[in-house]
């Protein structure tokens, strides 16, 4: 992280005190979680494999993944940044988050994966291409069952405006539960001429 982020945090957190994403409780300017908070995290570390993940999606994960979504809790996406870009391979060319319709993204006020892919950002220095992606349906996917769930994310999204043909690409989500979006939108970029797709979310299941 640059000098220049930590003076933007350190500014930021006499307007807006830091709190921990998953107690609430107030934690210093440079921390993203409290202490007691990071050790019961640790426990749920996801095992690296196809889909870079964080945390395995489960009790207290769930809680920092509610406060992103619903909270703005953006402590948690930065955690998981600082964890997930250990395993990331900073010569990849761009981030692109996983996008959410217009409508719904005006309602929230911001959209989770692109805060996600923000901070991976930061810490790798690969820059975010936030329109190599669109959405074009907003059912939601959890109210569908698994095979639905596929067939309505591969409908939902679309190719952007960004070139991304020949680039090797991470696409950033908030978390991964039966990899319908991720699919879809691999498949996609892949269409797009992307040379390579690699997904990496803050939990999954």
């Amino acid at each position: 992280m640059t000098a220049e982020y930590k003076v933007n945090d350190f500014l930021l957190d006499i307007v807006f005190p830091n709190r921990c994403p998953c107690c609430d409780c107030f934690i210093a300017w440079n921390k993203t979680v409290c202490a007691e908070c990071e050790a019961k995290l640790s426990e749920h570390l996801a095992v690296p494999a196809e889909i870079i993940s964080a945390f395995v999606y489960t009790d207290i994960v769930v809680d920092g993944i509610y406060a992103l979504k619903f909270a703005y809790g953006r402590n948690f996406a930065r955690h998981s940044a600082k964890i997930t870009a250990v395993s990331l391979d900073k010569n990849f060319d761009f981030i692109v988050p996983v996008p959410m319709v217009k409508r719904r993204k005006t309602l929230r006020g911001y959209n989770q994966a692109e805060i996600f892919a923000h901070y991976l950002s930061r810490e790798t220095s690969i820059p975010v291409k936030k329109n190599a992606l669109i959405r074009v349906n907003e059912t939601k996917q959890h109210l569908l069952s698994e095979t639905e769930r596929k067939k309505n994310a591969e409908a939902s999204y679309a190719n952007g405006r960004d070139d991304i043909r020949g680039k090797r690409i991470y696409l950033a989500d908030d978390v991964c539960t039966t990899g319908a979006t991720i699919y879809a939108c691999t498949k996609l970029l892949y269409a797009a001429g992307a040379k390579l797709v690699k997904a990496v979310v803050c939990a999954k299941t």
